[in-house]
Order: C-alpha cells, then sequence, then structure tokens
C-alpha cells in the first residue's frame, strides 16, 4: 500500500471514528560518546490499517519530524558539551508531542503541528546535573526543530 493510500485510509478511519485523531509520538536517539547508536520513532496510539501490518509500511512526514526533532536536539546538546568541555558517556533524548492527524490529514481546519512538546533526557556524565540542564537549554532553543514549534519544549533532566 503507497503512503497516499495509507494517509487516505487513516482518513476514512478517523472521519468514522473522531476519536483516533489525536495521539502521542514518541521520537527516541540514544548515544555513545556523541555517537547516535540508534533512533526509533513510534505512534502511541497507532492506527491499524488494513493490509499494512507494523513495521511495513513507508515513513510518514510526522514520523521524519519526530525523528529530526530528537535528533537535532541530541547533536546540539552533545556539541553544547563539548565546547564546555564536558564528557558525556551516553545519553538518551526522548521527545514526545501530541498530533492531531485531522488536522493534519484536512479533516478540521487549523495548526496540525506538534503540542504539548517534552524531551527527557537521561545522561551519563560526570558533570554535574546543574551544568547538564542549562547545556540541554541551550540545545533546545538552538534546535532548528525545537524553535519552530508553536509551544515551548519541557525539559525533564534525569
Amino acid at each position: 500500500m503507497s503512503r497516499v493510500e495509507i494517509m487516505v485510509e487513516m482518513k476514512r478511519m478517523i472521519e468514522e471514528n473522531p476519536s483516533l485523531a489525536i495521539s502521542e509520538w514518541q521520537g527516541t536517539c540514544k548515544y555513545v560518546v556523541g555517537e547516535m547508536i540508534s533512533l526509533e520513532v513510534k505512534d502511541l496510539q497507532e492506527m491499524h490499517v488494513k493490509g499494512v501490518k507494523p513495521g511495513e509500511n513507508q515513513v510518514m512526514p510526522i514520523e521524519l519530524m519526530f525523528a529530526a526533532a530528537a535528533n537535532s536536539f541530541g547533536l546540539l546538546f552533545h556539541l553544547e558539551a563539548y565546547n564546555e568541555g564536558i564528557i558525556v558517556d551516553s545519553a538518551e533524548v526522548i521527545f514526545n508531542g501530541t498530533v492531531n492527524k485531522a488536522k493534519f490529514l484536512g479533516i478540521q481546519s487549523g495548526n496540525s503541528g506538534i503540542t504539548k512538546p517534552m524531551i527527557t533526557l537521561k545522561v551519563t556524565s560526570a558533570a554535574n546535573k546543574g551544568k547538564l540542564s542549562e547545556i540541554a537549554a541551550i540545545a533546545a532553543e538552538r534546535s532548528p526543530i525545537l524553535s519552530s514549534l508553536n509551544e515551548r519544549v519541557t525539559l525533564h533532566i534525569l
């Protein structure tokens, strides 16, 4: 099934059941000493489209947005840490947000962007948490993806 056919089927399903429109997405990047070792994006309320098995469909635009947001933040976080002389042994960036698929698919009018954006950053480093929080705030501010969102990103540092 093509990407367009999948989107048409999703539109039909949402028109029949409007509760399917809102979903939370998550993009997760894992790094070891500044190198990304994995990237995963998932719809936490995934719609099951007939004829498409999970993992077999083509990448959708919203998946690319979540991957870009998580990776952009992660790269900038590591760059800022390096510039401050801080070694980050490992890091995991989890970017969560909510998407209204009805707006994205043109069923409803309005902004189809990401709402309730939040980043959870899990860091292993000898640096203190306060300094890591400062660096994370700078990375969020400088990220071209995160700074383009209509809502400010909430940061949680673990």
